[in-house]
């Protein structure tokens, strides 16, 4: 009911179902998703990679900006450049810049490069109120209305992942451009 799975006689969830119907892997409650961008050709090729940390979510977000407030503290312990948080459905996001030095290769003096990590609430699709609405013959409320929750904007982000080199003094460093639509 709700934003929760359910549990099915043969041991599976809803969950489990969703992802078989999707033609894609269950991944858990949390987890690691790794995006693998190649640059060049032959023996001449680059290998950069995207990491994206993924997690089911908490409750307790009262506010709008609850799943913010649980995400921002996550950069400092996981590496990640992309964290995703379900669960509270609100609908937000930030982009924060961290600063990473990097070293030239020959031992010289190095240079700061900024990095954005993006913080993302996932939203949802629960309408959470809807007059009429019934579980048989018995007029009842969804989880939403059952918990009085404010009503949320339906839907899902947008990120887009613009793979880019920059240029630096002795080369080129893999710098991935990240935009978050809500």
């Amino acid at each position: 009911a709700g934003h929760h799975y359910s549990n099915f006689i043969d041991g599976t969830t809803s969950d489990q179902y969703l992802a078989r119907m999707l033609k894609t892997h269950f991944l858990g409650d949390s987890a690691y998703v790794r995006l693998m961008f190649k640059h060049g050709s032959g023996t001449h090729h680059s290998t950069h990679e995207l990491l994206i940390w993924c997690h089911h979510g908490v409750g307790s977000g009262v506010s709008m900006a609850s799943p913010i407030l649980k995400l921002e503290r996550l950069p400092a312990s996981w590496a990640g450049d992309i964290f995703l948080m379900g669960h509270q459905s609100k609908l937000v996001a930030v982009p924060v810049d961290r600063l990473c030095p990097q070293w030239s290769k020959g031992g010289g003096s190095g240079r700061l490069v900024h990095e954005t990590v993006l913080l993302v609430g996932t939203g949802g699709f629960l309408k959470g109120y809807a007059a009429g609405r019934t579980r048989g013959r018995v007029p009842t409320g969804s989880y939403v209305e059952q918990g009085m929750m404010r009503p949320v904007a339906l839907g899902g982000p947008l990120i887009t992942i613009t793979p880019r080199r920059a240029a630096k003094a002795d080369g080129q460093h893999w710098s991935p451009d990240l935009r978050v639509s809500l």
